[in-house]
């Protein structure tokens, strides 16, 4: 058993202790923040590493984590950092191939597993996530099984900038007034999302700039026919009301993927429900399992 799970199970951590023990390490990005969090019970030696879209952390997905808890799997979550990781520190080819935002951000989900001595694993990713997680897949298939791309970037190929712009500060934006209004359903998840989203930008409002563009240009097709060859699966969940990826188009995009999607499940919701909404998180969960018997 891996020695980091051993630690937790030993010590007899409950989920709020692991939840808070944030861990900390220097990577290619400069320093990373993430938590590992193992149940007391596993359904699956394989762990789940959690790839965050943009501006997204541990804390946003924590209902996301109990869930997995709850479910029996490990997880790890990471929080990317806003400084450092320049392009001198990665091969001219790579950057040249994925850009420097999104290699930065796939070594440090490679980063992340090593330091958690994580061998393989499945991969929820969301958003922006999908971006860099397939590009992690495709530098090193021998550590990932199978990739669910949660309201997926770079899946319809090529974004407008200011299109893609609009739309995921609209909603941002659109979430903070509703949140504000006397007659929101409050939840304290809702705000930490909303809240980690604007904090994550204003560190580093250039980066952000620049990151928008990276994802806006991505296309990750190819990287998941690369990945499918090595034998990773891949399904795709979207939410019937996420306004940042049109349903329609991703259900169009999905048909003509052909083989290279093994599963496709649309659940109601926006873009941030596997945030904010349990029922999201169960499913995606039960998608997983489902991956687990396909062969």
């Amino acid at each position: 058993m891996n020695q980091n799970v051993e630690s937790n199970l030993e010590i007899g951590k409950s989920f709020e202790e692991q939840f808070s023990n944030v861990i900390r390490f220097e990577a290619f990005g400069g320093e990373i923040e993430a938590v590992d969090i193992t149940p007391p019970n596993l359904k699956s030696e394989t762990p789940v590493l959690i790839a965050p879209g943009y501006g997204e952390t541990p804390a946003t997905f924590k209902p996301l984590l109990q869930t997995l808890y709850h479910e029996g799997r490990r997880a790890v979550a990471i929080s990317h950092p806003r400084f450092g990781g320049s392009a001198e520190q990665f091969e001219d080819k790579l950057v040249e191939k994925h850009g420097l935002e999104e290699l930065r951000k796939a070594m440090n989900l490679l980063a992340l597993l090593n330091n958690r001595s994580v061998d393989k694993a499945d991969v929820m990713a969301m958003s922006e996530g999908a971006i860099n997680a397939s590009i992690a897949a495709e530098l090193e298939p021998e550590k990932f099984r199978n990739i669910i791309l949660i309201g997926p970037a770079g899946l319809v190929g090529g974004d407008n900038y200011f299109d893609l712009f609009k739309r995921f500060t609209g909603t941002i934006a659109s979430e903070t007034v509703d949140l504000l209004s006397p007659k929101a359903s409050y939840s304290e998840n809702r705000f930490t999302t909303l809240f980690e989203s604007w904090a994550y930008f204003l560190k580093n409002p250039v980066r952000g700039l620049i990151e928008c563009n990276a994802i806006a240009k991505a296309d990750i097709l190819e990287m998941l026919r690369a990945t499918r060859a090595h034998g990773i699966k891949t399904a795709v969940v979207i939410g019937v009301d996420d306004p940042v990826f049109d349903q329609s188009t991703m259900n169009s995009v999905v048909h003509e993927a052909g083989e290279i999607v093994d599963g496709f499940v649309t659940v109601t919701g926006g873009h941030y429900g596997i945030a904010n909404e349990p029922k999201y998180a169960e499913a995606v969960e039960a998608l997983l399992t489902s991956l687990e018997a396909k062969k």
